[in-house]
């Protein structure tokens, strides 16, 4: 960090995972209508997933579990291989890390679910082109899109139309684990949010 600070010119502040939650959940109130009720907020980083339950500006459930794109990739998809076992791996794993808080969001409920970032946003893109739902992503065609990623087989082979490069070595982990938060928490719809965490910095 020093040294970070002195080439940037500027200090820097490191945010715990509840405090990045706040401000994600900042972010996509600032970019929505404020009329939809209570919030479900998913966002999906490379180290860490946040889950935000909240109404209007006031986010009120905040979890961060340490789990994302890029680590749920080294962990469950070592060299690259895609297969039905580790997909399923992967959502056990998810379903592992949120077993100690999942009744308590189940209970307080939501009336939307919104999906903020890169993972959503390029599972949503990507369904909108394979399957031409681009409104919205729903657990029937998110599991197609995890069907279609076991079928394609390795990280290296992943190259949906318009996916951005940097993208692609991390969409299956990602993937993996927005499947397993659907199915984790029980969501059958996610709405894609054009704001996260910068907009709420």
């Amino acid at each position: 960090i020093t040294r970070a600070e002195e080439i940037l010119g500027f200090q820097i502040e490191l945010i715990a995972g509840r405090e990045e939650a706040r401000l994600i959940y900042l972010g996509v109130s600032h970019t929505q209508a404020d009329d939809e009720g209570k919030r479900l907020v998913i966002d999906i980083g490379g180290g860490s997933t946040e889950l935000i339950i909240g109404s209007g500006f006031k986010p009120g459930l905040m979890k961060s579990v340490s789990l994302g794109c890029i680590s749920m990739t080294n962990q469950v998809f070592p060299g690259g291989e895609i297969t039905a076992e580790r997909m399923n791996e992967a959502v056990l794993l998810v379903a592992r890390r949120v077993e100690t808080f999942i009744r308590r969001y189940r209970q307080t409920g939501w009336d939307i679910c919104i999906g903020a970032s890169g993972t959503a946003r390029s599972a949503a893109e990507v369904i909108g082109i394979e399957r031409g739902h681009t409104a919205s992503v729903v657990l029937e065609e998110l599991e197609w899109l995890c069907g279609r990623l076991v079928e394609i087989g390795h990280i290296d082979a992943v190259d949906f139309p318009g996916m951005n490069a940097e993208r692609r070595p991390v969409f299956v982990g990602g993937t993996a684990v927005l499947l397993g938060v659907f199915k984790a928490l029980g969501i059958e719809r996610m709405e894609v949010s054009p704001g996260a965490l910068r907009e709420g910095v």
